[in-house]
């Protein structure tokens, strides 16, 4: 650009009269404005570039944010997912062991067990195999009463039975002792 200042300064002749130096003098001017300007546009276009390559890194920094929410997100999203799929589990479990408790107080009570005290004992268990392990519990309770009745009941028929015999001997040892004394007072 300078070459072109000095190009223009070195074509420049005399001037014969006022009026043509002014012109090439105006022309001169016109030209270092448009130097300058274009010194200016220069300098202003290696400030877009600065801009341009600082706008670049700031995007590069957001983008490498952007990802790194968006895979925080996705973290929290499955973290959530969980933690619903495990509610629903625990719900479910919930409501399958008030269903199974329901019917294992219904069973005890048609065995004859108190599901009071099984009820007492239930709400400090948390697991169901925790909650089958009582019902076995009580139900081999009442299988060891039912035993002892049985035997009871056994040993008690076989002493009525006992009794019966013995009173049937004695009925018929009565009879036949009796039976005799009329037959000796109809021979006398």
């Amino acid at each position: 650009m300078e070459a072109v200042i000095t190009e223009i300064k070195s074509k420049i002749n005399p001037p014969q009269d006022n009026s043509q130096l002014n012109q090439l003098q105006t022309q001169l001017k016109n030209r270092e404005t448009e130097i300058s300007e274009l010194k200016k546009g220069n300098q202003s276009q290696l400030d877009l570039e600065k801009l341009i390559v600082q706008k670049q890194v700031e995007n590069q920094e957001l983008t490498t944010a952007k990802s790194s929410l968006e895979s925080q997100l996705n973290e929290k999203q499955k973290e959530l997912l969980t933690q619903v799929l495990n509610k629903s589990t625990e719900v479910k479990e919930k409501t399958i062991k008030e269903e199974i408790i329901k019917v294992i107080e219904t069973s005890l009570t048609s065995q004859g067990i108190n599901s009071e005290l099984f009820k007492k004992e239930i709400n400090q268990l948390s697991s169901l195999t925790d909650i089958e392990k009582l019902q076995g519990k009580y139900t081999s309770q009442r299988v060891s009463n039912l035993e002892s009745n049985y035997k009871s009941a056994t040993y008690l028929n076989i002493g009525l039975g006992v009794l019966s015999i013995g009173s049937l001997l004695i009925l018929a040892y009565l009879l036949i002792k009796g039976f005799k004394k009329d037959i000796i007072r109809v021979n006398k």
